[in-house]
């Protein structure tokens, strides 16, 4: 094969000179271009192990939920039979909140004893003075959830150079709240 050159010889090497540094800013930029190119295929990388991290973390996380939400229902299950017991029967929650409302300065009981069947409830306790015991008695009234407040007993005893007031209140409490 034969080639022919019509250019001058001078030309030519003026040429070689003048592509040579052309030539190596094409290969600046082609290598510049590769950097790029690797360097946005490694964030690609980077951001894709950080999603995958993010996402086995959600699974763990799940897993972790799920798992207390079986023992959750577990305990349900187990305690599904008091937890039935309790919201058939007597609010005994209701009395206790009712007595420690009526329960003024110098009145501290001893003693509540109910019968859920027929809703008698017995309060014995102890007071500094029979005033008390009869504020005691009145706040109880003002309450809706006791009715037919009696006072059965109330003595007085020494104890040392203590006085106190033993008292028995009978009554009947409603169901509802109070």
């Amino acid at each position: 094969m034969t080639e022919f050159n019509l250019l001058p010889e001078d030309y030519r090497k003026k040429r070689s000179k003048m592509l040579a540094p052309l030539s190596l800013v094409v290969m600046l930029l082609t290598i510049a271009i590769t950097v790029a190119g690797l360097e946005s295929f490694l964030a690609y990388k980077t951001r894709k192990i950080g999603y995958v991290r993010i996402v086995k973390r959600q699974l763990e996380q799940q897993e972790i939920i799920a798992d207390i939400d079986r023992k959750t229902e577990r305990v349900r299950r187990k305690f599904k039979p008091y937890l039935d017991l309790v919201s058939t029967h007597y609010p005994w929650s209701n009395l206790l909140i009712g007595v420690a409302g009526a329960a003024g300065d110098g009145v501290w009981l001893t003693q509540i004893t109910g019968a859920a069947t027929d809703n008698q409830c017995t309060l014995n306790g102890n007071a500094r003075t029979t005033e008390a015991v009869f504020d005691f008695i009145a706040a109880l009234k003002r309450k809706e959830f006791f009715k037919s407040i009696r006072l059965n007993s109330m003595n007085t005893n020494v104890l040392g150079e203590v006085k106190r007031i033993h008292f028995e209140i009978s009554c009947l409490v409603d169901k509802k709240p109070i």
